[in-house]
């Protein structure tokens, strides 16, 4: 969770074994220890953008291992402390922290255990004068209820996320919870699978799930998937718009909300989360911390084979993200404006924080370096020691970040015995620091005490140009649950100064039971796309639903809200549009298939807008194409002819789906072995590994790769992007290349593991990976790169089977030479 990507967890247990009795032993001279800085030194190990500075907020042994942070409504600091990491669960030594600067200087000076006995805690929010935590499988709610700062009360509210799990991996636990402007708490499961239920309520059922992320209301405790598939790191932006990050996807957007592709059974929309950054998945980043000696030693010995586990970097253990966690959007106020929606990620592994500028030239953003730091990171130590794992815009504005502070950070199991039992993988589990980002004209302001706001000042605060004090006092008003908050918050709605604070009035509002038509109606001619498109969301709950089942719409009535949707087909902004695609298919309103034929029109290139569209297309199929073909320019046009083609593909019952662009276009043979592989993987591995010895030729490697790989992963231009990014995996070098093309079920990430789904009907199964779920298809990539959509409904049962997706026996009839250029092509191709 918190430290670089490791590819070998499985195959470790399995060929530990083979290799114990050879193993070499490190001689303890060779791998001093690191030292920690001290809390006084600590600021001048760092480099941070000009116009910037470091400051040091709390230190051992005022915080130890700080995972998670939450300001509460009077800025006070609430930090979860993982200082059982990285094998010590069961000590169940994890804690909560309260952290009170009372003097006003940005220092906190007091610090009070606020609850222990916990075990891995990873995650925290501040609700109803406590707080919520994540431990796995548990989450509980604890508060103090007597004054003396310090959890008296602790239930836990709901549990089952691991249920099945024989061993938890410590990089993929419940974490990030965020209070979302739908005023419900949010927050990722990680990789980790559940079978969630709320404590002492069997009647509420069991809410299942392979990979993704959650939301719950903190009121009524109803728990219900999102879409996501974060590792560790999650925020969203002022609009509201999703981010996410995994140690070697540092950046993800997650386009939709999970609850809209239950509407049409004859469409299939593509996974919601992609990658958006400019430079890939994992991006080289620029280090500034020596690599570890033990790290160091672990590649020498791999090269050497004498232990088992890939060769890093080739020799090259850093340079790239692999260890990318508690991506967060700045919305403070104490920054440049310039700064406001940029995206801030950590490296844990690599000692940083990077930074990246979020644009939007359609619906998708990119994320992209900025022009000044294209060969520098926006913060970076020196200090092996600094681990950022998390960070939070405070009530301050200033930018916080969480640092674990160890020694080591490895998963015990990819370090071999010569080398572990002369590293102490507990040191520095009582240390910890707490550091804040401002800038270098920087004065500390009074700390803002909410508690004890009047109803007035909580409605004016929701205008702040921090998002800290938007959403805290979006979250003291949903607390309060008082009607007399209704008339200022309708007033803020229709006049704010803020885009953000007139959209979470209209979602206040509705908290209230408040909101009317009538207010929506308003906010449909809002200046501001971000208000206009949040008002589609929230005229959901007012205009007639879909009926399930129907295959046509049932008589409706025309009102003005249902009018102000239809006018905002034609909207100029593409984001509005979009909105209206996704919320347009679970409604029942007259003129909906000509609106439908509009944005239809309008989605241009824009894959995502034709996917929002074509999932409301749940009827009246044949009216929304003879709409489209009376242009006729619009339906001699290639994207008009495939659209239609889709609407037709539904008219007839079966499903349809968008392209997943260019990539998803390309037509690749799949490699089938001519003559029999070898069936021992290992011996396979060694026959080939003399290729390592030799200089490949790239361009010769490309027509080898397009023969057997680029059915299912795409470099340099070549191929359908399935698999994983193979750019992300140069970091590992060529031998780990090697390993993972011959064997590829020795290391299998949950993504791209191979499933068998059992049909309803007769005896039927399919194979393939699971690209895409959701309550009405599931959809598989199956061995060959072609991808097959299934109805939940046809789906009888589904079970891993432990596999990758990546058949193996590609090395077949390859010479050394070839395998070389082969190697050669992935290692250089652009």
């Amino acid at each position: 969770m918190f430290h670089r990507l490791f590819f070998v967890f499985s195959w470790l247990v399995l060929f530990a074994l083979a290799f114990s009795a050879a193993e070499p032993e490190a001689v303890k001279r060779d791998l001093p220890r690191l030292k920690p800085t001290e809390p006084a030194a600590t600021l001048a190990t760092f480099t941070v953008k000009p116009g910037f500075r470091i400051e040091l907020t709390a230190a051992e042994p005022f915080v130890t291992d700080p995972v998670a942070m939450a300001f509460d409504e009077n800025s006070r600091l609430f930090v979860v402390e993982m200082i059982g990491y990285s094998e010590h669960r069961d000590d169940r030594l994890g804690q909560v922290r309260l952290l009170e600067d009372e003097n006003g200087d940005g220092r906190y000076d007091r610090s009070t255990i606020y609850a222990g006995d916990l075990a891995w805690p990873t995650a925290i929010v501040c609700y109803d004068g406590g707080v919520f935590i994540g431990a796995t499988p548990d989450i509980l709610f604890l508060k103090d209820t007597d004054g003396d700062q310090k959890a008296d009360e602790r239930r836990v509210i709901f549990t089952g996320i691991g249920d099945g799990v024989n061993r938890l991996n410590m990089q993929s636990l419940m974490n990030s919870f965020r209070w979302g402007h739908d005023n419900r708490i949010h927050g990722t499961a990680s990789g980790t699978p559940g079978k969630v239920r709320v404590v002492g309520k069997p009647e509420r059922g069991t809410v299942s799930f392979r990979r993704g992320d959650f939301s719950f209301d903190p009121r009524v405790l109803d728990f219900r998937l999102e879409s996501g598939g974060a590792q560790h790191g999650m925020d969203f932006d002022a609009a509201g718009r999703k981010f996410v990050c995994s140690n070697s996807h540092h950046i993800q957007q997650v386009m939709y909300e999970r609850r809209y592709a239950r509407v049409n059974p004859n469409f299939s929309p593509p996974s919601p989360l992609v990658d958006i950054p400019v430079d890939g998945a994992s991006a080289t980043v620029f280090r500034l911390s020596p690599d570890e000696a033990w790290r160091v030693i672990r590649t020498r010995w791999r090269v050497a084979k004498q232990v088992s586990g890939p060769v890093e970097g080739g020799g090259r253990p850093s340079g790239y993200f692999t260890a990318a966690t508690g991506v967060t959007i700045y919305d403070g106020h104490a920054w440049p404006s310039a700064f406001n929606g940029d995206a801030f990620i950590a490296d844990a592994g690599s000692n940083l924080v990077h930074r990246k500028k979020l644009l939007r030239p359609r619906i998708q953003f990119i994320a992209e370096r900025p022009d000044d730091e294209r060969d520098r990171e926006f913060l970076a130590s020196t200090d092996n020691w600094f681990r950022p794992v998390q960070m939070e815009v405070g009530p301050d504005g200033a930018l916080y970040i969480a640092d674990m502070y160890r020694e080591v950070i490895e998963h015990p199991w990819s370090l071999p015995h010569g080398i572990k039992q002369h590293i102490d993988l507990d040191s520095g589990n009582d240390r910890g620091r707490i550091y804040r980002v401002v800038p270098e004209n920087f004065v500390q302001p009074q700390l803002p005490r909410l508690a004890q706001a009047t109803l007035d000042e909580l409605v004016a605060m929701l205008d702040h140009p921090n998002g800290w004090h938007r959403n805290t006092a979006t979250r003291l008003l949903y607390e309060r649950q008082n009607q007399a908050a209704v008339e200022p918050l309708r007033r803020l709605a229709k006049s704010g100064k803020t885009a953000p604070g007139r959209m979470v009035a209209n979602y206040s509002l509705a908290a209230l039971g408040a909101l009317k038509s009538n207010d929506l109606v308003l906010a449909l001619s809002d200046e501001s796309p971000i208000v206009r498109a949040h008002a589609i969301r929230l005229a959901e709950d007012f205009l007639p639903k879909l009926q399930s089942g129907v295959a046509g719409q049932s008589t409706v009535f025309d009102s003005p809200l249902a009018a102000g949707l239809r006018r905002l087909a034609n909207d100029p902004d593409a984001l509005v549009r979009y909105q209206l695609g996704w919320s347009l298919g679970g409604l029942s309103i007259p003129g909906k298939s000509v609106a439908l034929s509009k944005l239809l029109r309008h989605s241009g290139g824009d894959r995502w807008q034709q996917v929002a569209a074509l999932n409301a297309a749940t009827a009246s199929h044949a009216e929304i194409i003879r709409s489209l073909n009376a242009d006729e320019a619009f339906a001699r046009s290639k994207i008009g002819s495939q659209i239609v083609m889709q609407l037709e593909t539904m008219a007839a019952g079966r499903l349809a789906k968008v392209s997943a662009g260019p990539a998803g276009e390309y037509h690749a043979q799949v490699f089938k072995p001519k003559t029999k592989t070898n069936p021992d993987r290992a011996k396979a591995i060694d026959q080939f590994r003399p290729a390592l010895d030799r200089r490949g030729s790239a361009t010769a490697g490309k027509a080898t790769f397009e023969q057997r790989c680029a059915a299912c992963h795409q470099l340099g231009g070549v191929g359908r992007a399935i698999g994983p990014d193979l750019k992300s995996t140069r970091a590992n070098g060529a031998e780990k290349l090697l390993v993972s093309l011959i064997d590829p079920n020795r290391e299998v990430a949950p993504q791209y593991l191979l499933f068998t789904m059992h049909l309803a009907k007769g005896d039927e199964t399919l194979v393939g990976m699971i690209a895409n779920e959701n309550a009405s298809v599931v959809e598989l990539i199956q061995p060959d790169g072609s991808a097959k959509s299934v109805r939940r409904a046809e789906v009888r049962s589904i079970q891993s089977t432990d596999q990758s997706l990546m058949p193996a026996g590609l090395e077949a009839g390859l010479s050394h030479g070839q395998m070389a250029d082969l190697l050669a092509w992935v290692l250089e191709a652009q």
